[in-house]
């Protein structure tokens, strides 16, 4: 149902297309849709655009049926078509088979089956889940922020990720974190103290992490860390990034789980994240959820 909904948006913006004339190509080949006569599509800039008749080759190419020479029996063996069965995740249609024929954002790698384009599941066709380059984003920040004495970056925004121990104020900007100017955003850090607070988790029990920093990000596209031992999870509604190929929800009705409990919804016939801070799902474990408490603390300064 879902599939046809969005055949039926991308003609209507064929629709309008082709009123204003020339239909736009894509810059690059990372296929969003198709359309009904089996041509490939992306989406730039917010609107649709047709994939390059180069693209539309690479992608024919890339799915003949390929040979495979068994060593030991001195035979060839072809391999076996993808499956119809169809899988959903959080909105997203996963491949039955691992034949990569695009990239997109967030590192994610797609397929083509059954004249539809598809999410390579990482897991299953094992293939490693990609690493952050925790060099070239520091390189990043430190080319967009200031230094202070203590050679720290300086967050050019006020927003407060995180509290030292010394009861300084941090930041999250650029995939990086940097120390929050208390004189640029009017904080006294006098008042600034590090309040105990009891581990904060998701609705599955997963460690949420403290901190805006992630080490990887797995195939379901989540971001991760590791405190104290204990694998968690990168909060991305209280960072301000959102790992997922979705946009984040209006509302706060979950349709959806991924494994680890992060919620999705359906809004305007697409999949959407829910931003678990304003919702008030995320809690810690004396019942208090982060909303409340990263509000009382504003308040207090």
């Amino acid at each position: 149902m879902k599939y046809i909904i969005e055949v039926l948006l991308l003609s209507f913006s064929l629709l309008i297309s082709s009123t204003k004339g020339t239909t736009p190509v894509c810059s690059d080949c990372v296929v969003y849709s198709t359309g009904k006569d089996g041509s490939l599509w992306g989406r730039e800039n917010g609107d649709y655009c047709k994939l390059s008749s180069k693209c539309v080759d690479e992608a024919k190419t890339s799915r003949k049926t390929t040979t495979t020479k068994i060593t030991k029996t001195k035979t060839t063996k072809t391999t076996k078509p993808a499956t119809t069965s169809s899988t959903y995740v959080n909105g997203t249609l996963i491949c039955n088979g691992c034949e990569v024929t695009a990239t997109g954002g967030q590192e994610s790698l797609w397929g083509w089956e059954n004249e539809k384009s598809c999410l390579i599941d990482y897991e299953k066709c094992n293939i490693k889940a990609p690493e952050v380059d925790v060099e070239k984003n520091k390189k990043i920040a430190e080319a967009n922020h200031k230094k202070n004495s203590s050679d720290y970056l300086v967050c050019n925004g006020c927003t407060i990720t995180d509290i030292g121990e010394d009861g300084s104020y941090w930041g999250w900007e650029d995939n990086y974190s940097c120390q929050i100017d208390n004189i640029l955003c009017n904080y006294n850090a006098k008042e600034a103290t590090k309040t105990t607070t009891p581990p904060l988790r998701g609705s599955d029990g997963t460690l949420i992490c403290n901190t805006c920093k992630y080490t990887s990000i797995d195939n379901s596209l989540v971001a991760w860390n590791t405190e104290n031992g204990e694998k968690c999870r990168v909060l991305g509604s209280r960072c301000n990034f959102n790992s997922s190929p979705h946009p984040w929800c209006s509302g706060c009705t979950p349709t959806d789980y991924t494994s680890y409990g992060e919620p999705f919804g359906w809004e305007n016939q697409n999949s959407c994240l829910i931003n678990e801070v304003k919702c008030g799902i995320i809690k810690y474990e004396d019942g208090n959820d982060l909303q409340k408490v990263s509000a009382a603390a504003s308040k207090a300064n």
